[in-house]
């Protein structure tokens, strides 16, 4: 979830549901990318769908609070149970999930080497 401001978007996800803390950091060759463009978009009803879109900081990372993504409901199928990670208008083929149980997951996207999971 996020509201809209005069300063832009503030997530506010964490206020409304339990959540897990998703840091994705960007680098190009280690180096942090400022500015980067991330959306996380995900398949729901069938269609693919993105969240408002984040930039990364002056470490290169978007920090955000996802709520589960698992669905009791089959009325919602086709549905993934996690986003996929796009980058300054690239899928990184990375996926960022939550289980809604608190715990932070690191994401690490590098440009120009690859990406990784910790």
């Amino acid at each position: 979830m996020v509201a809209h401001t005069d300063q832009g978007l503030i997530e506010v996800t964490n206020h409304y549901v339990t959540t897990d803390q998703i840091t994705i950091r960007v680098t190009d060759s280690g180096e942090p990318l400022v500015n980067a463009k991330v959306i996380l978009k995900h398949t729901f009803l069938g269609q693919t769908r993105p969240l408002p879109e984040f930039y990364s900081d002056t470490n290169g990372s978007v920090e955000l609070s996802l709520g589960s993504l698992a669905y009791n409901n089959s009325k919602i199928e086709p549905v993934e149970p996690y986003y996929w990670i796009w980058v300054n208008g690239k899928n990184t083929d990375l996926k960022a999930s939550s289980t809604g149980s608190g715990k932070s997951v690191l994401i690490e996207v590098d440009l120009a080497e690859g990406s990784q999971r910790n």
